[in-house]
């Protein structure tokens, strides 16, 4: 874009340096309501000129702030995308986190329940060994009266 201002900045000061140019040669040469005209046209393309390179100025001006506009939303984008990434990672390693820990808890479920069987088969084993227990501490004193007696 600036470039085709410059260009256009040059074609016109081309021009009106052509225009003087062939208005003075001219204007030697030329009535006195002819070199008025030369003036007032020389006067006209010299506004021309100057309201050209105040569009260049402006124009230029814009261009480097929308580049500094450009500059300041692209590290924004940046940061943006790193953070994004940076919680993407942090999300994965949730997920891989989670996924560890549901196999640790089916393992410590089925642990629990290894565990749970077995002593279900440990308290029918106690029942029983106090119920014998029971039985023989019952029968001991009739055996030691019957031992004795005999």
């Amino acid at each position: 874009m600036v470039n085709q201002q410059g260009q256009i900045m040059v074609i016109l000061t081309m021009f009106a340096v052509a225009a003087i140019l062939a208005a003075l040669g001219a204007g030697y040469y030329a009535s006195k309501a002819e070199r008025n005209r030369l003036r007032s046209d020389i006067e006209t393309l010299s506004a021309e000129l100057k309201r050209a390179a105040a569009d260049l100025s402006a124009a230029r001006q814009e261009c480097a702030s929308t580049d500094r506009r450009v500059a300041v939303l692209t590290q924004s984008y940046l940061h943006q995308t790193d953070r994004l990434r940076a919680v993407e990672q942090q999300r994965n390693d949730a997920q891989e986190r989670a996924s560890d820990l549901e196999s640790e808890v089916a393992l410590l479920k089925d642990r629990g329940s290894q565990l749970a069987a077995k002593v279900a088969a440990q308290s029918t084993e106690l029942l029983d060994m106090q119920k014998k227990l029971t039985v023989d501490l019952e029968t001991i004193p009739v055996r030691i009266l019957k031992s004795g007696n005999g």
